[in-house]
């Protein structure tokens, strides 16, 4: 039952994050805003499920443009500022974070 979240993300290194907009989860959204700083390499997403109703299954919460920097690995982070909350405005706890693997090539 997601209702709503505040994601704090931080780039990797190898990749500049150039847009991000919603996916499949969020594509309704009756708010989704979204900030990129390229100063720090941070990004931070806020949005609500369609209607403030509750989004229970799996789903995409948004797609990210990248612009390659460097070849090689490198990982986007899931701070641990960021907020999960349920339709009810309720606290989710967020128990692992699977962090995103980027492979950037030539």
């Amino acid at each position: 039952d997601l209702g709503g979240l505040e994601l704090h993300l931080s780039s990797p290194s190898n990749a500049s994050v150039s847009t991000m907009t919603a996916g499949s989860i969020f594509s309704n959204s009756s708010i989704f805003f979204d900030t990129i700083s390229s100063t720090d390499g941070t990004m931070e997403l806020i949005a609500t499920a369609d209607n403030f109703t509750g989004y229970t299954g799996s789903g995409v919460l948004a797609k990210l443009t990248c612009t390659a920097l460097n070849a090689g690995l490198d990982t986007l982070h899931i701070n641990d500022s960021s907020i999960l909350r349920t339709s009810l405005n309720i606290p989710i706890t967020i128990l692992n974070r699977m962090y995103g693997l980027i492979e950037v090539v030539e």
